[in-house]
């Protein structure tokens, strides 16, 4: 017969494992205390040390349980090892064509959305910057938007819970409506992209760890040119970040 510590730690894996397939629509108490096989009181205690230590995000309305930042953090840095270098290599590969432009990597600190890493040219070489940690305007900067329209909802949700639409999107947006209506361009796009008259092209990417996992963002900011087409710069841009290693420059489009 196995001991309660043994009975708790399988539960506890369960629990997550039944977590992970359900991060889209999450799971309700009820429905997890059948696939435990255990009771809702006994259910609810083991869910609730899971959100206290943050492995667990609970909505009210509905009541139902999300995975939480923690999860998200750590499957950030089982990743971590081998992201580093991929990084900075397609941080490189998308802006040394074009003197000028600049790259900045963004990514969620604790509930704060960061510029983490920035590259840009210097003279005849390019200089990246690493662990800047600027604070990001919510709703209104590109990184933002990026993760808003990539986000599982319940991270989404977690960010959501510390920054307010009605205090920080209103002035941006006016109403959640427009707000949602850009998110799903940019969802069916791929990415954003801004190309106001006389400003230079700027695009915002998702970034995926080597697990899928989305890591972070990447906003690109490339200098206004008349031979420089957005559309086939955000496509070429899309490619590199998919894979930089398959892209010869003969297949690059102006």
């Amino acid at each position: 017969m196995k001991s309660k510590k043994v009975l708790a730690a399988l539960r506890t894996v369960t629990i997550l494992e039944t977590i992970g397939s359900h991060r889209e629509q999450g799971i309700t108490l009820k429905a997890m205390a059948e696939i435990l096989d255990v009771s809702p009181p006994a259910t609810f205690h083991l869910l609730q040390t899971l959100v206290e230590a943050g492995f667990l995000l609970r909505t009210e309305q509905p009541p139902r349980y999300f995975s939480g930042p923690r999860l998200h953090e750590l499957a950030l840095e089982l990743a971590a090892d081998k992201t580093e270098f991929r990084l900075e290599q397609r941080m490189r590969r998308l802006i040394e064509p074009y003197p000028g432009a600049a790259a900045y990597y963004c990514e969620l600190r604790g509930n704060e959305l960061m510029v983490i890493h920035e590259m840009r040219h210097h003279n005849e070489d390019l200089r990246l910057k690493r662990n800047i940690n600027r604070f990001l305007a919510p709703y209104s900067s590109i990184a933002s938007l990026i993760h808003l329209a990539f986000w599982p909802d319940s991270l989404r949700r977690y960010y959501e819970s510390s920054h307010a639409f009605e205090v920080h999107g209103v002035v941006p947006w006016g109403n959640p409506a427009r707000l949602e209506q850009t998110l799903e361009q940019i969802r069916q796009q791929g990415y954003y992209v801004s190309a106001e008259e006389g400003q230079p092209l700027r695009f915002g990417f998702p970034y995926h760890a080597p697990n899928g996992v989305l890591q972070g963002s990447l906003t690109l900011v490339f200098p206004r040119h008349e031979a420089v087409d957005a559309s086939a710069l955000g496509t070429w841009c899309r490619r590199i970040l998919d894979d930089p290693d398959t892209e010869s420059e003969q297949n690059k489009e102006k």
